[in-house]
């Protein structure tokens, strides 16, 4: 039978659901759920943190499973005469319901005999945006092979196993879903990577396409023989963590920001030229132009996936990547020209020219962070550069670009006090 891919609605309420189903719903069922990964997280905001879209737990609960893709199966004596019924996305932050036409989804699969469905969830390693049009997100093992089983639990007792949904009213489930009690085993981390790299994908989901983007975990080495090191994004549709790092929240937001770049440049690797192999946001190393600036838009992109720049609530919202607080206005050196290579300065900038809170200057003659931009706009300026390597196109060959004096030039001159001069970025190469 064909799949029925549907968008729950962000109302919670039963009656409230987008389906793509027959117009007439004399005959639907409707079944409620809720999906949840256990977290014990790092690099993410807990709840109650001022200005967080959707926070994590790192104190070992459990957290809803927005995004994830899931099947309902009609349960039969047998495995092979189970009858599939549809496929769904958790768009809701909590209990959510789908409805379906049951009699249709019957007779399709030439069984006509029996009344009322026994239905249980089947769980994807898959997750999306919240944007039917946008890219999915899937995870791959390793040694590159994308994990296509499920979690089911066809097997796993009445909490799970929904006997006789009839007509007429709201089936639930007897407990909540959750793929994996385990924090350490890969399974887990790949499902809780899933979930932190889903709210990078619900930042941009309208602007990537329609290709897979693929996690890898847990990676030693990409397909090239290059090391995933503490984190590696290597084409527009590959990412990598090592043993270990999945549960990392930010860590995983801020591979998919250079996985989103890349994409917006539609290259396959990034001109981020890192002085020695490595960069520290927490020690302000000092790199090129090009590797503060890359790794700094991949750091802002770390924080904006969890943090809400457009909060105005007081006090206001305290973004962190890394363990640092890119919203500080203290400068990074104290010497203004001293700033041009550091990420942490670049990601402040960023995070400064998309925020709502316009803040003032530290430092004698210093100008005032001005500006206030949406999410979306700031990744479609990477999309103004032309292809090349000259200077200001996407490819540029100088180490010390493409840099944030690049990226201003894609949006306008208005936002160079924020960018440039607020974040002391302006003796940054123009050349």
């Amino acid at each position: 039978m064909n799949a029925r891919f549907s968008w729950l609605m962000h109302t919670l309420c039963a009656a409230c659901v987008l389906a793509f189903a027959p117009s007439s719903f004399a005959a639907n069922r409707t079944v409620c759920l809720q999906i949840q990964v256990r977290d014990e997280r790092n690099g993410c905001p807990t709840p109650g943190t001022t200005g967080v879209k959707r926070a994590c737990d790192p104190t070992g609960n459990y957290s809803n499973f927005v995004g994830s893709t899931f099947e309902l199966w009609d349960k039969d004596a047998t495995v092979g005469d189970d009858d599939f019924i549809g496929v769904w996305v958790q768009s809701i932050n909590g209990v959510g319901c789908v409805t379906f036409d049951w009699e249709a989804s019957r007779a399709d699969d030439g069984d006509t005999t029996e009344a009322n469905p026994d239905v249980y969830l089947r769980l994807k390693y898959e997750v999306w945006g919240l944007d039917p049009s946008g890219p999915p997100l899937r995870v791959r093992d390793g040694a590159g092979t994308e994990i296509t089983t499920v979690v089911t639990w066809r097997d796993q007792g009445a909490n799970f196993n929904i006997t006789d949904c009839a007509t007429g009213g709201t089936c639930s489930f007897g407990d909540i879903h959750i793929p994996s009690h385990s924090t350490t085993s890969d399974m887990a981390i790949r499902f809780v990577m899933l979930d932190s790299a889903q709210r990078g994908l619900e930042l941009y989901d309208p602007e990537l396409g329609t290709d897979p983007i693929y996690a890898w975990y847990p990676t030693v080495n990409n397909p090239n023989g290059v090391s995933c090191g503490t984190g590696l994004a290597w084409t527009q549709n590959d990412f990598c963590l090592p043993n270990g790092l999945g549960d990392d929240g930010d860590r995983t937001t801020h591979e998919f920001g250079h996985v989103a770049q890349m994409r917006m440049f539609e290259q396959n690797s990034l001109n981020d030229v890192i002085v020695g192999g490595g960069w520290s946001m927490a020690t302000n190393s000092f790199e090129t132009e090009s590797a503060a600036t890359t790794e700094g838009f991949a750091a802002y992109v770390g924080a904006v996936a969890w943090y809400d720049p457009q909060n105005n609530s007081s006090p206001s919202v305290t973004p962190f990547y890394g363990g640092a607080n890119i919203e500080d206005v203290t400068l990074a050196q104290s010497t203004c020209a001293s700033n041009i290579t550091l990420p942490l300065q670049a990601a402040k900038a960023f995070w400064d020219l998309d925020d709502l809170v316009n803040e003032a200057g530290t430092r004698a003659g210093a100008d005032n962070d001005t500006s206030s931009q949406q999410t979306l706009w700031m990744l479609q300026r990477w999309d103004n550069f032309v292809d090349g390597t000259s200077n200001r196109q996407d490819r540029e060959s100088d180490n010390n670009g493409v840099n944030v004096r690049d990226y201003l030039n894609q949006a306008t001159a208005t936002h160079s006090e924020t960018l440039l001069e607020h974040n002391c970025l302006v003796s940054q190469d123009d050349n």
